[in-house]
Parts: structure tokens; C-alpha cells; sequence
């Protein structure tokens, strides 16, 4: 549950629910935080971004408007999506095209 906690939050619990945890999982709870840090900061990547954890960190979309340039958010790196295109990309990258409309998930 200490795990599920934390996705839910998408960070930290506040004191007044750490009050209700005795002290090892109190402890289980901070070095969970501290780990899950460790390897975001490691990967470059927020797992806690989204309600539940992703299954994949690449998710391949079909480009329904032309978008242009831009650099991905999550990896830093220069993109360009034209209309049309068809391609795998990190979720982090393009998670918010998605939500706007400009891109779909393809199967």
C-alpha cells in the first residue's frame, strides 16, 4: 500500500499520513522515495508523472497534424513531426500532443 501511496500522491506523503505508519514503514516509505528518485534521476525520466506507472516508456503514435520542431521535454533531444508520419517516440516526449489531439496511439 506504501508503494500505491506514492503513485497516487505522485510524490511524498504529507506528515499527517506519515503519522499513521509505525516506524518501519515509516523507514520503508522514505528509502522507497529515495530509491524511486535514485532511478528517475539515473534514466532522466518522471515515473510519477502519470495516475498509474507506464508500461512503456516508448509508445509509437500516427501524426495527425503537422507539429514541426521541438525538443522533447523528457529527452532533450531535437524532433520533428510532420502529418502523416508514423513513428516511436518516449511518452515523456509526446505525452502532451497526445492529450491536445495532435497525435494518436497506433497499435
Amino acid at each position: 500500500r506504501i508503494e500505491q501511496v506514492r503513485w497516487d500522491l505522485a510524490g511524498a506523503m504529507d506528515d499527517a499520513s506519515k503519522a499513521h505508519l509505525s516506524r518501519h514503514e515509516l523507514s520503508y516509505s522514505e528509502r522507497f522515495n529515495e530509491l524511486l528518485a535514485e532511478f528517475q534521476m539515473a534514466y532522466d525520466l518522471d515515473l510519477t508523472r502519470d495516475y498509474q506507472p507506464p508500461e512503456d516508456l516508448y509508445v509509437r503514435v500516427n501524426v495527425l497534424q503537422d507539429i514541426g520542431q521541438f525538443i522533447g521535454p523528457e529527452s532533450g533531444q531535437p524532433l520533428e513531426l510532420k502529418r502523416g508520419d508514423h513513428t516511436l517516440l518516449r511518452r515523456g516526449d509526446i505525452e502532451h500532443l497526445i492529450r491536445q489531439g495532435l497525435l494518436e496511439h497506433s497499435r
